[in-house]
């Protein structure tokens, strides 16, 4: 088939030529996007290991700037990075394996725990880069990345008025 030619026109019927020549033109095309499917794929992982590696630093970051007695207790430090690592990580696994949907898994704990346990600036910063690692990972990632904004700001909120941990479960 040559580019620009013609293969069938508007109300023609189909013979075997034609026929032959739309099925080459159908394989051809697939082909094609087979091949450049390939080259993509790499640059993809090489882009979300960047995503990801500057979301943290984002994170370190913001608790070297502003929260420097975070980076002082390493008890701290270490929950702050375990809650911002474990969801992607989860996450996946998840979509790798193709388990179940990431919309199952309780983000909203992430933002709940380091408000009970660190404070809400922290929940909220974490809370942000958490799923916005996340999302890169899956099929809608706008919907993703809204919804759990909303849940975990949801939650950040309704502890806002906590003044101490035994208040959680009153």
């Amino acid at each position: 088939i040559d580019e620009g030619k013609v293969i069938i026109r508007k109300d023609e019927i189909v013979d075997k030529i034609t026929a032959r020549a739309i099925g080459t033109y159908i394989k051809q095309k697939e082909k094609l996007e087979k091949s450049q499917g390939k080259g993509n794929w790499l640059f993809m992982l090489l882009g979300q290991i960047i995503f990801i590696i500057l979301c943290m630093l984002l994170l370190l970051a913001y608790i070297r700037q502003y929260k420097r007695e975070i980076m002082e207790n390493s008890n701290k430090f270490v929950f702050t990075i375990l809650a911002a690592t474990l969801y992607p990580v989860m996450v996946g696994f998840i979509t790798s394996n193709a388990i179940t949907s990431v919309f199952v898994l309780p983000f909203a704990i992430v933002p709940i725990m380091l408000c009970l346990f660190i404070d809400h600036n922290t929940a909220f910063v974490t809370n942000l880069i958490t799923i916005a690692m996340c999302s890169i990972m899956v099929g809608s990632p706008y919907k993703f990345l809204l919804l759990q904004s909303i849940a975990g700001c949801s939650a950040i909120l309704s502890l806002r008025d906590l003044s101490s941990r035994s208040q959680m479960f009153r």
